[in-house]
């Protein structure tokens, strides 16, 4: 399957070029909204451990961090073919079946 194939990896200066654009695009983003200078959203931009709760008696500690668009937050899956996977199969031709997408 053409989406299992390994994706590129980048060179250490890509990984900087691509790590300071990101910051960059953070910090538009926090100016935007106001929140400029706070605290919080700084924390959040860097990433940082934080408890997820579940109910009163599942809590688990994460490792959470903001994606550049100040809306989405990301956490790292330990689940098995879940790191980057993103595979859109197509209708098949021959049955009558819906698009499946797959996250």
């Amino acid at each position: 399957m053409p989406c299992l194939h390994k994706r590129l990896k980048k060179t250490k200066s890509e990984e900087e070029a691509f790590l300071e654009k990101a910051r960059r695009i953070a910090r538009e983003n926090g100016k935007r909204l106001g929140l400029e200078g706070d605290a919080d959203l700084n924390f959040l931009l860097v990433g940082g451990e934080l408890i997820k709760i579940r109910s009163s008696s599942w809590k688990r500690n994460r490792f959470f961090k903001l994606q550049e668009d100040c809306k989405t937050l990301w956490y790292e899956s330990h689940k098995t073919f879940r790191k980057n996977q993103t595979c859109k199969c197509q209708k098949d031709e021959k049955h009558d079946e819906a698009q499946a997408l797959f996250f």
